[in-house]
């Protein structure tokens, strides 16, 4: 009754259009108790964000906000966002131990929900991150050890050594040795097939512990997994469930207030799949790497996930397909899946795993035959605003096949630019159930025209000069100028989707290929790729005084078609 009268004296002085008052004193009785049970603590959030409104620095109210939010509203990041607030004011020893409390309450909660998510997915992501995490702590331990190594081996050799100096050196050389043997135990049972970790284990043993058969047991684990990994070239053994398939790609957000959207790691392979090194990634915003009519509004989006994440920690819509824009400014599709890191000591953190879509498959028993059907198939996308028509984004094969260079994307160097009608030429007159079905509709592709801007055609016939040298690849380079002209595809609409009224369309089409297609696919550098992988180039394994070590040594050529060091696909 008490509530109730207090409610209804609110409700005749609430100006507030999105208070719950109105709604609780209308509460209609056929509301689920937990229905009502919630409706109610949201209208005392209401009342709590009012109070913060005037008094902002109170973290009383703020840790009152933080229990409502978690355990009764269930909106964990919006709770976890009010203890940073926290922690950055001044406050008593009991906040912090409710802080710390509530922290470790949410840690435990992620790293439950990653457990029963391995269950459906097939991949403990939180194993994933614990080793990546280690293994730069290992790399950290092995410099150290290197540097007071050396330190110990140049004042060993000068002509008086301090005794005093020399003991300081062993020591710590002695005590991060044992700590990188740790680690790398620890290490090898989370994941007993990384390469790496066996080659840079192997490599300090064998320099620091040099009578111990430790670097013996770690370049045979390096053998054998690097023959493995030669061996699924061959085969095709693509285990999705394994954290070795995992743990290289994927990029690590802040999503602190005060930071959200920031790059604080990547994996190791995703400078190879974007062309950007570390160190321009680290400290920079995650928006780089999208199209622009995503990376405009992308940090908006982060905070409203993260704000309106409810009920569980793990969004059930945190799958989906993105686009990742790597260096040269084309798009690459991949689906991304989310993951909340458990340790919230830096705050809040998101990994998203990346796979890339459609990418080329090189597990294929024939590879020439496989790649070059690969190539026909191959799907190309491309993106553009759906109100304006202008092009957002194009994945490399548009450069590649038909001249879509990612000049053309709206905001990029060409004056003038360029719509999705000026590629698809019937595009306004489509039927767009069709075009939005399944099975897509056939169109005509045109190009032909963008050989006006006079930079494309200027890059090609450069292409032609710097290469046509080599004999092999003259003819090659020469079809480069062929790029711009008409085919016939069959395009479908994927996706169409509204951010905060930035609306995106992306269309994914296929060529319609014969025969004259097929051969032009065919070329040399292709075929030598496959040597590559074969197994005549054989890694080389060698022993030497009871002790084996591991090497490839291979070189592969840069593609050099298209544009910078843009990827085949």
């Amino acid at each position: 009754m008490e509530l109730e009268g207090l409610v209804n004296h609110h409700t005749r002085q609430c100006t507030v259009p999105t208070c719950r008052c109105l709604q609780l004193s209308k509460s209609d009785s056929d509301l689920s108790t937990e229905e009502d049970e919630k409706l109610w603590y949201g209208w005392v959030q209401d009342l709590i964000d009012d109070g913060l409104e005037k008094f902002p620095r109170s973290s009383r109210l703020h840790l009152l906000s933080v229990f409502v939010q978690y355990a009764k509203l269930k909106n964990t990041f919006k709770a976890l966002t009010e203890i940073e607030v926290i922690e950055s004011m001044s406050r008593i020893s009991q906040e912090d131990f409710a802080c710390f409390y509530y922290k470790t309450l949410i840690e435990q909660e992620i790293v439950d929900n990653d457990e029963t998510e391995k269950e459906f997915k097939g991949t403990e992501f939180s194993k994933v991150m614990a080793f990546h995490e280690g293994f730069t702590e290992l790399q950290v331990l092995l410099s150290e050890a290197i540097a007071y190594y050396i330190d110990f081996w140049s004042e060993l050799l000068e002509s008086s050594p301090q005794v005093t100096r020399l003991y300081s050196y062993g020591a710590q050389v002695v005590n991060n040795t044992d700590l990188i043997m740790e680690k790398y135990t620890n290490l090898n049972a989370i994941n007993p097939n990384h390469i790496r970790l066996h080659q840079v284990y192997g490599d300090f043993v064998k320099i620091a512990i040099p009578e111990s058969n430790e670097s013996t047991k770690a370049f045979e684990k390096l053998a054998d997994e690097t023959h493995i990994l030669m061996t699924r070239h061959q085969i095709d053994t693509n285990d999705a469930g394994n954290i070795e398939d995992d743990q290289g790609r994927f990029i690590i957000l802040s999503g602190s207030h005060k930071n959200m959207g920031v790059i604080t790691d990547i994996g190791p392979t995703i400078p190879e799949m974007c062309g950007y090194s570390k160190a321009e990634l680290i400290g920079r915003n995650v928006s780089m790497m999208m199209p622009k009519i995503f990376g405009e509004v992308h940090d908006r989006l982060l905070r409203t996930y993260l704000l309106n994440t409810s009920e569980t920690v793990h969004d059930p819509h945190r799958d989906k397909a993105i686009y990742v824009l790597n260096k040269d400014g084309y798009v690459i599709p991949c689906d991304i899946t989310v993951y909340i890191l458990p340790s919230l000591r830096e705050g809040i953190r998101l990994a998203g795993f990346l796979h890339e879509i459609d990418a080329p498959d090189t597990q294929k028993d024939d590879f020439n035959e496989g790649i070059i059907e690969q190539v026909n198939k191959a799907p190309y996308y491309i993106l553009f605003n759906a109100d304006t028509h202008l092009l957002q984004g194009v994945s490399y094969n548009c450069w590649r096949s038909f001249g879509i260079s990612s000049r053309l994307v709206e905001g990029n160097e060409v004056a003038g630019d360029v719509g999705i009608e000026d590629l698809f030429k019937e595009f306004g007159r489509l039927d767009q159930e069709k075009l939005k079905s399944e099975q897509g509709i056939e169109t005509v592709l045109d190009t032909s025209k963008l050989g006006q801007y006079h930079f494309l055609e200027e890059q090609a016939l450069r292409e032609v000069e710097e290469n046509n040298n080599e004999e092999d690849e003259g003819s090659e380079y020469r079809e480069q100028l062929t790029r711009f002209r008409e085919a016939r595809v069959i395009v479908t609409m994927i996706a169409e989707t509204d951010y905060f009224g930035n609306r995106v369309q992306v269309l994914k089409f296929i060529k319609v290929t014969d025969e004259s297609e097929t051969q032009r696919v065919k070329s040399p550098k292709m075929i030598k790729k496959h040597n590559l992988l074969a197994f005549d180039n054989k890694a080389e394994v060698r022993t030497k005084d009871g002790q084996s070590g591991y090497s490839i040594d291979v070189e592969e050529e840069a593609d050099g078609i298209g544009e910078g060091s843009g990827k085949l696909f």
